[in-house]
């Protein structure tokens, strides 16, 4: 059994977020094809700080049913708002608890805390926000994907911003992430488009990006391949790790 992949990502900024961001991290994923289409909204979402100079979740949400009643976006495409607008709990990104395929999306200045630009940060989060969204939608809840303590993981929950970095520069998807994908049928092309365009996040963050090969011998690999190998390496149980090799040889 495999779990459908959203048709769709449409990317609607607010007027806090630069023109051409969106195109920026839409570039990512048509860089890197595979089944994650994204598309971008023309018109900008007008969301209005009702926290003082923070909105709620609840408002963002309400704004993103609007825009999918009026643009007439189907119920199982993702509307993803980009907003430099802080939001109630500080997160970078979150979905409806009563609708996932409506996300929100912090874009800013973490200069502070990594060299990435916003546009990989945005790319990195709508990419995870597809995974929240296919994951939840065959019952798990964010609290069963997260990774509270850091292992350079897709989903380790950076509540300290600094850990961000880390998270980018290992540009990874640990053993357990991995083997949950597969039990619950994730899609091997979706599989392969998320390393590539993680792989492609990570080589614009690392301070030794401009040094990197253009082309990583692993990228010859046909794509079962390179996968079983990672489980190989990431997998904590020996058993388990020569069940992988075997399968390699």
């Amino acid at each position: 059994m495999t779990v459908e992949v959203p048709p769709a990502v449409w990317l609607f900024s607010d007027s806090t977020v630069k023109q051409g961001h969106a195109h920026l991290v839409a570039r990512y994923f048509e860089s890197n094809p595979g089944p994650i289409q994204i598309r971008i909204g023309k018109t900008p979402i007008h969301l209005i700080p009702d926290l003082g100079d923070a909105f709620s979740w609840e408002n963002a949400f309400e704004r993103l049913r609007e825009t999918r009643l009026t643009y007439k976006i189907p119920a199982n495409e993702i509307i993803y708002l980009l907003t430099a607008l802080p939001n109630e709990n500080n997160w970078y990104c979150f979905e409806d608890p009563d609708f996932i395929f409506n996300a929100v999306g912090h874009v800013g200045d973490y200069a502070w805390v990594t060299r990435a630009a916003s546009e990989v940060i945005s790319s990195h989060y709508v990419l995870k926000t597809v995974f929240n969204v296919m994951l939840g939608n065959i019952g798990l809840s964010l609290d069963q994907l997260m990774h509270e303590q850091m292992r350079g993981c897709f989903y380790d929950f950076c509540e300290n911003k600094s850990q961000l970095d880390f998270k980018l520069r290992t540009g990874d998807i640990c053993g357990d992430c991995l083997n949950l994908f597969t039990e619950k049928g994730i899609p091997q092309e979706l599989l392969a488009q998320t390393v590539n365009i993680m792989e492609a996040l990570r080589r614009v963050t690392v301070s030794t990006g401009p040094y990197l090969p253009t082309q990583d011998v692993y990228d010859r690999w046909p794509f079962p391949v390179a996968i079983t190998r990672h489980k190989a390496a990431q997998a904590t149980n020996a058993t388990n790790r020569l069940k992988y090799h075997s399968s390699i040889i």
